[in-house]
């Protein structure tokens, strides 16, 4: 399906983008074979790199949509380090969220006003 959109790209980046990134997820989804724990590290990395290039590009919709979904799914990520009782995966998972939340703001904060 993403394939289809890529000759609407020149006029609508940003929509474009966004559809092709949700491709993307909804197939890394449909793997039913990568375990759950596993399954929520790479959809938090996954959404984190997606708002990182919305940052990065100026495409508000990319940066809104990933955004928010990073944050769902580094919750959701943090939730199950921090019940699973693996000191070394949350410390892990803590500092690379906030690697991706400091990347974030400074991609934000390098755009003009």
């Amino acid at each position: 399906m993403a394939v289809l959109l890529l000759p609407h790209y020149r006029k609508h980046r940003d929509g474009v983008l966004a559809s092709v990134i949700f491709v993307g997820l909804n197939m890394l989804i449909a793997l039913e074979f990568i375990p759950n724990e596993l399954m929520s590290w790479l959809i938090a990395l996954a959404t984190g790199a997606a708002s990182l290039v919305g940052f990065r590009f100026k495409f508000p919709l990319v940066k809104a949509c990933f955004a928010a979904l990073f944050s769902i799914s580094a919750f959701f990520l943090l939730f199950f380090q921090l019940s699973d009782d693996s000191l070394l995966l949350t410390v892990l998972a803590f500092l690379t969220i906030a690697i991706f939340i400091v990347s974030m703001y400074l991609l934000n904060r390098s755009t003009p006003a």
